[in-house]
């Protein structure tokens, strides 16, 4: 197994990805919700009336998988599905108010925990973190186009 600097780097991102994905779980724990669930309706705050195939885009969740979700969270009274007056077979996705009440309780937990997490670093290193994880974001997206 290769030792390069090009592998340590892909291997510390990994390890970070599964630390914040971890914290990420702990504070959803405490609603009784999962992160994919959450993803899901931070996306639909962010972005109402989006169509299903736009926020599987955004959530790397696939339609199948993701039409399940919607339909558990219709049935929890938390989505609501909006059709099209022209085409039936297309519909809008938005929170309901009981979604977006839930989303806004959540989410304050996680803001809490967010500066928790960053409290021991100055405000100099944070920027200097953003901007370098800013221009890793534009070359892994870059590739990720160039993979497709």
């Amino acid at each position: 197994m290769e030792d390069t600097l090009d592998h340590q780097l892909h291997h510390l991102l990994l390890d970070i990805d599964l630390i914040y994905l971890g914290i990420n779980k702990q504070v959803l724990s405490k609603h009784n919700m999962r992160r994919v669930r959450y993803y899901t309706m931070r996306h639909l705050y962010l972005t109402p009336d989006i169509t299903l195939g736009q926020l599987s885009d955004l959530t790397l969740v696939d339609r199948a998988s993701l039409s399940r979700m919607i339909f558990s969270l219709e049935k929890d009274g938390l989505v609501i599905r909006k059709t099209n007056q022209t085409d039936r077979r297309v519909f809008k996705l938005s929170l309901t108010e009981d979604g977006n009440d839930l989303f806004l309780k959540v989410q304050v937990d996680m803001d809490a925990d967010i500066r928790q997490r960053f409290k021991r670093l100055s405000q100099e290193t944070k920027t200097e973190l953003l901007e370098l994880n800013n221009r890793m974001k534009v070359i892994l997206t870059q590739h990720a186009a160039d993979m497709s």
